[in-house]
């Protein structure tokens, strides 16, 4: 699958504070000395250094193959799509048509409701 193309990465955080609804959130670089001196200590930084590479070098997928079978891919726009894993993930409110944020329900709800 080719997916969505963002060469910069601006794209994403332009679609992550649109989700949101906060253009000003602050967006930071990556402290890459900070994780590779505690990677011995922490796993997910050690992962994370070793994957360092796809954020200096643009990987683009070819979908060559897959356009042969379907003709077209499909594509969720970036924002709904970025929208929906948030919400899937737990990050960020479901928004009804009208009105307020439906409240959070705690987890000992949420498993209480399912009896």
């Amino acid at each position: 699958m080719e997916g969505h193309w963002d060469a910069t990465g601006a794209r994403m955080i332009e679609a992550i504070r649109a989700a949101v609804g906060d253009p000003n959130i602050k967006v930071r670089k990556m402290p890459w000395r900070v994780m590779r001196l505690l990677s011995p200590f922490v796993p997910l930084f050690r992962e994370l250094s070793e994957m360092r590479y796809l954020w200096l070098t643009p990987i683009r997928m070819d979908n060559a193959r897959l356009t042969a079978v379907l003709g077209a891919e499909p594509h969720t726009p970036l924002e709904e799509a970025v929208r929906e894993t948030l919400i899937g993930l737990g990050c960020l409110e479901v928004r009804q048509k009208s009105g307020p944020l439906p409240a959070r329900r705690s987890e000992g709800e949420r498993a209480g409701s399912r009896s």
